[in-house]
């Protein structure tokens, strides 16, 4: 069963096999750290965008929700919740 966190974006670090994400959860401060792609592991899905998605929340400083199974590191979705103009 899919859960969702909220918060706002601690750090995305990037590599050749790799993506993390930090958010510090909205509420408790807590952080989570979720895996946006690890090797050829993953739940698959558009990692090249959720990067961007995460990337920009973290330099405008904008809320997420990432959605993810219970227990599980893995990112099955992302949102940006962006103010409209």
């Amino acid at each position: 069963m899919a859960t969702i966190t909220s918060g706002l974006v601690e750090y995305v670090k990037v590599g050749d096999d790799y993506g993390f994400v930090q958010v510090r959860e909205e509420g408790t401060g807590d952080l989570e750290t979720f895996i946006i792609w690890f090797s050829d592991t993953g739940p698959g899905g558009p990692i090249g965008f959720w990067t961007l998605q995460l990337m920009t929340a973290l330099a405008q400083r904008l809320p997420v929700d990432v959605s993810h199974e219970d227990n599980g590191a893995f990112i099955l979705q992302v949102l940006v919740r962006a103010p409209i103009a």
